[in-house]
């Protein structure tokens, strides 16, 4: 028969404790896994936030950009119909101006006449 052996009390109290010890260890740690996770779910929703308002900035962008593309194409438009009156206009001119050229070298009346004898 066996008898079994006495373990002193200092020995069993390490024992008894380790198992507690560990408990808070892990209970620590998800304590701190926990607030991580909520920092990174208030950090997710501020960026989701701004994300909306980044959203929103573009959209407006976009809005304006479309309205200066047709202010844009009507005033060139413009000013191209106004150049192509400058140029019809200047044409014009050196047109009568040659015209007026040719016709008093080549077959402009004499004034060098009497008209009689």
């Amino acid at each position: 028969m066996r008898v079994a052996a006495q373990v002193p009390a200092s020995e069993t109290a390490p024992l008894a404790d380790a198992p507690s010890d560990r408990l808070q260890a892990v209970q620590a740690q998800v304590e701190g896994t926990k607030q991580v996770m909520n920092e990174n779910i208030s950090k997710q929703l501020a960026n989701s936030e701004a994300t909306g308002d980044l959203e929103e900035n573009a959209q407006m962008l976009s809005v304006n950009a479309e309205s200066f593309k047709g202010k844009a194409t009507t005033a060139r438009r413009m000013e191209q119909l106004k150049n192509w009156k400058m140029v019809a206009a200047i044409s014009a001119v050196a047109l009568l101006f040659f015209v007026y050229m040719f016709h008093s070298w080549f077959g402009g009346s004499d004034d060098d006449d009497d008209g009689g004898d």
